[in-house]
Order: structure tokens, then sequence, then C-alpha cells
């Protein structure tokens, strides 16, 4: 139980004792010394065709099917995406539009790209469900989940057969001049959409190199709480799916270690990018952070007014001003170190 503290009295003697966290002394690297690749892609005519051709699925004719879902068709399915490491659900998404893509192209679920789903979701029909290995996307809410393992739970709740509409109606539909007008405004588009994927590329890259050079401790009492916190949500989690409380608890402890690693690396991520903020002078605007929903939003094919009233539900805002401090300074480090620019295949990156 916790003792209420004694209260002095202006004639007596007294001594008190607090504990006070204070921003560690750092000692940063030449930020010119530091080499990195910057991934790079040129926007070719096969490219835009294939982006047309989904703008034409997209605008097309739908038609119920009980035939094997294959490239076109489109499901109305549910997903949840559920973090191994603690079993929390990191998206339930009741009710979501999947498109069979082009081959070496991704599926999205509400805009999300969700590694293996398009392999997942072929030669579904209405009733298929499946579970699969993954890990969370980039632009998937809290950022320090980012390519940790999580299992894609789907179920395909309906599906459809999409008749194409003709490029003549694309134009149209877009109020194009013509169609060599339109082809360009989809070249901007996917030049664009680029760019935001090169921009998280070098920000995670560059704040990698700086963790690898930097010595920044992490007081325990904020580890362990932390975990704590985490455990409770994972308890939550597996006991709200029907797992026993006993085994919930057991498995919640038996992820402490895994649990305490994960915490420090947020945590060392998170201060260093704090004290970045104040070593190059970073600030933020709001105009900074709805640039950023803007790219959020063009990442998974939304309106930008749909990604923020998401981002606002979920309490996010936060994480996204996060990533616009860690984004302004990595550019600052960005302009002063070594960069070569490599084809984005190299870089691990598809492009579109």
């Amino acid at each position: 139980p916790q003792k209420e503290s004694p209260q002095p009295t202006p004639e007596d003697d007294f001594r008190c004792a607090a504990m006070i966290d204070h921003a560690p002394e750092v000692d940063w690297p030449d930020f010119s010394d530091l080499e990195f690749i910057r991934p790079v892609l040129d926007i070719d005519e096969a490219m835009i065709d294939a982006e047309l051709e989904e703008q034409q699925f997209e605008a097309g004719t739908a038609e119920p099917s009980q035939d094997p879902l294959v490239r076109g068709d489109q499901a109305m399915a549910r997903i949840e995406l559920i973090l191994a490491e603690t079993g929390e659900t990191l998206a339930d998404l009741i009710e979501t539009k999947i498109r069979v893509p082009a081959d070496g192209r991704p599926a999205l679920a509400a805009g999300l790209v969700i590694e293996g789903l398009d392999d997942a979701i072929r030669g579904c029909v209405t009733g298929t469900s499946r579970t699969f290995e993954t890990t969370v996307p980039d632009s998937l809410g809290n950022t320090s989940h980012a390519g940790k393992p999580m299992q894609c739970v789907l179920e395909v709740l309906s599906t459809e057969r999409i008749a194409l509409a003709s490029i003549d109606d694309l134009v149209a539909l877009y109020e194009s001049p013509s169609e060599a007008t339109l082809r360009q405004q989809v070249k901007l588009s996917l030049e664009h959409r680029f760019s935001i994927e090169q921009q998280q590329y070098l920000t995670d890259e560059v704040f990698d190199a700086l963790l690898e050079r930097v010595t920044c401790p992490i007081p325990r009492r904020v580890l362990v709480e932390k975990v704590s916190e985490q455990q409770e949500r994972m308890i939550k989690s597996m006991i709200e799916k029907g797992v026993d409380p006993v085994e919930a608890k057991a498995d919640a402890e038996d992820s402490k270690k895994r649990l305490m690693v994960s915490v420090l690396n947020q945590s060392r991520r998170t201060v260093v990018g704090m004290l970045l903020q104040r070593k190059l002078g970073v600030s933020l605007s709001e105009d900074d952070v709805e640039s950023r929903i803007r790219a959020m939003a063009a990442l998974r094919g939304q309106r930008p007014e749909e990604t923020r009233k998401e981002i606002v539900e979920e309490k996010q805002i936060d994480m996204v001003a996060k990533q616009v401090f860690e984004s302004k300074a990595a550019e600052k480090i960005l302009a002063k170190a070594i960069v070569r620019d490599v084809p984005a295949a190299e870089a691990g990156l598809r492009g579109t």
C-alpha cells in the first residue's frame, strides 16, 4: 500500500529525496562521415500501364461471383492483424475490399500493403478463412511495430468479378483532356507515392545508423513500466479471445524478455529523436502534420480526411507528429552525409 507523504511544518527541519530524469549527454558522430544509399526509381511505361489497369478495375462494373478469385476479382473480407509478440490486435478490418493484384504487385486492404495477402487471396471463394504469418506494414499506425512479426487472419465474406472500364471511361472520369494527359497524371502520382516510400526508408536508415553509434541509457524503471503495460494489454487481448486467464498470464510472463528488448529499442529511438530535435533545431507545425497525413492517405489510396479520422479515433496523432520530427531530423543529417543513389530493387523497395 502507498503511504501518504508527511507534511512538513514551517518550524521543523525536514529532508526529502526525489528521482528526476535528465537528458543524457550524447557523443554524436560526425554526420559528414555517415554514408547512406538512396533508392531511386524511374517510372516507365509498363508501370503506368499497370496502374491504369488497376484504375480500370476500380472504375469497372462488379457482379457477384461464385468462382475462385483470379486476377482482377475482388472480395469483401474481414481482416484481423495480430502482433505476434503480444497477441495484441493491431487492426480489425470488419469489412474491407481486396482486389487480386497482377503478379509482382501487392494486394491492399484498406490501403495497407500486407506482405503475403496477394497469395492468400488468390483462389478464395465466399466463406474461405486463411491465417498466415507476415510483418507489420510501415503505414499501420504505430511505426514502432513496423517490420515486426504478425499474424493476418483473413475471412472472405463475398466475391465479385469485374468488367473493366475503358481508357476512355477513365479519361472522362478524371476529366483529363486526353489519354496522354491522363498517363502523365498517373506518372506524377506514382512518382509522388514512391517519394513517400523513399523518405520513410531513408529516415529508418538514418536512425538505425545513429542507434549503432550513440550510447543512450534508458532508466530501468521506465522499461519495467512499459513492459508491464504491454503485458497487461497482451493478457487482456488473449482473455478476450477466449484464452484461460492463468494461461494468458503465463504467456505474458514468458514474453517478458522479448518485450524488454523491443521496448528498449523503441525507447532508445524515441530519446535519440528528442535529443536530435534540440541539437538540430527541428520544429513542427500543424501544416507539417497535415502534410504527413496526406502522404499516408496517398500510400493507402484514401482521401486525407478518411486517414485523419482513423488517426484521431485510434489516438495516433502524437505518433504522426513523432514521424514528422524524425523525418525532418533525418533530412538535416542526410544533407551533411554521403548519399549514393541505387535502384529501388537493390534497397528492397517495390516502388509501385
